[in-house]
């Protein structure tokens, strides 16, 4: 096996549900609190109106020209875009996947990402596959003073807003600086924005109308994730034309193309399936809030966030490392939720907690047995 393969470990996040899939299937009731989806009432809208036989086959490597337009109107209509599907938009499959695309269209051997933590867990270890090394920002630092980390190797920037897992969103002031920043040094700036539906009140800043030129921004974001279809893997890059472009050629021999028949059901679909969703995505703020509530009411602490259905739940005081409690959550509480160690250096101490899928009863049930093994101070490694 290569060294580069060797570098890379297991998604921790992803671990831990395989743990809970295999649970489920041998009869365990586990309160699932560690899955990155929210589970949605789906619009009963049928396939019998696909061209099934046009979806068997390969499209466009750029995706299909009738859902690039639905992506680009909607940004455009929505934050202020100037957009062409032609030019500035690449569809593929999953937005993980053109994370990776991204750092191998701008990245060098040798070449730094910067990125902020909590950091979602795929970010070191693809830039690790493309060859580059990787810094982290401590949580909790302002986002204002990220100069004093732009060393002269740097030539990428991740920003993850909303954040998974705090939920942190950015203000349009503090993406701009950003941006400026990075551009007076000659940096590319990632945005991944795959959790933009799940911010209410229009609290959200898109990249897109942060620099409409995209002249150093690159912004990635997820169908599939927004939609609650995250198992169809369809995800969508926003760039400058010579960015696109670079970026076909790695999709074409990667990907060829994001699943046809899926594409053709969403450009058919896509007014309504948002109309139904993203009510949906908005409402679990007000969910949120109720279980930041509960978290209160039993003394237990929190990454400040206003967004997504992630909470990252703050167990600094008594633990450095919460991956032994995560592992004796699941074994012995049938209670799954994801290790801070996921999310950085300076997260070890939390746990990330997925409201998208389990009602509050259970949710409750959850953080009374997390409450009952800090009062009772169990030992279980």
């Amino acid at each position: 096996m290569s060294e580069r393969s060797r570098q890379i470990s297991e998604a921790i996040s992803i671990k831990f549900n395989e743990l809970v899939y295999e649970k489920k299937r041998t009869g365990d009731d586990v309160i699932t609190l560690s899955l990155g989806e929210a589970f949605f009432d789906f619009p009963q809208v049928s396939f019998d109106e696909i061209d099934m036989e046009r979806g068997f086959h390969y499209t466009d490597s750029r995706g299909l020209p009738a859902l690039r337009q639905k992506i680009v109107e909607y940004y455009n209509s929505t934050y202020s875009g100037s957009l062409c599907q032609k030019d500035n938009i690449l569809i593929s499959a999953g937005s993980k996947i053109l994370v990776f695309m991204t750092m191998m269209t701008v990245l060098d051997p040798g070449d730094e990402v910067l990125a902020f933590e909590p950091a979602w867990l795929s970010y070191e270890h693809q830039a690790t596959l493309a060859g580059a090394k990787i810094k982290f920002v401590p949580i909790n630092f302002n986002l204002n003073d990220v100069d004093a980390f732009l060393s002269k190797k740097v030539k990428l920037v991740i920003l993850n807003s909303p954040n998974n897992p705090a939920g942190t969103v950015y203000s349009s002031k503090e993406i701009l600086s950003l941006v400026e920043t990075c551009r007076h040094r000659n940096i590319t700036v990632l945005i991944d924005e795959a959790y933009s539906d799940f911010v209410a009140n229009d609290g959200f800043t898109s990249g897109v109308s942060i620099q409409p030129e995209l002249d150093n921004v690159i912004v990635v974001n997820s169908l599939s994730k927004s939609m609650g279809l995250s198992g169809w893997r369809i995800g969508f890059v926003m760039a400058n034309k010579s960015i696109i472009d670079q970026m076909l050629t790695l999709n074409q021999h990667l990907i060829t193309c994001a699943p046809t028949v899926l594409q053709l059901y969403l450009a058919k679909y896509f007014d309504k399936i948002r109309a139904v969703t993203v009510p949906q995505a908005q409402s679990i703020e007000l969910k949120r809030q109720e279980v930041l509530d509960r978290l209160d009411q039993a003394n237990i602490k929190y990454a400040k966030g206003s967004s997504t259905f992630y909470i990252l739940i703050n167990l600094s005081d008594y633990f450095e490392d919460t991956y032994d409690l995560a592992e004796h959550l699941l074994n012995d509480h049938n209670v799954a939720l994801v290790p801070g160690s996921a999310y950085g250096e300076s997260t070890k101490g939390y746990l990330r907690m997925s409201i998208g899928v389990e009602p509050i009863d259970r949710i409750q049930r959850a953080i009374d047995t997390i409450k009952d093994i800090l009062v009772k101070n169990e030992r279980f490694f």
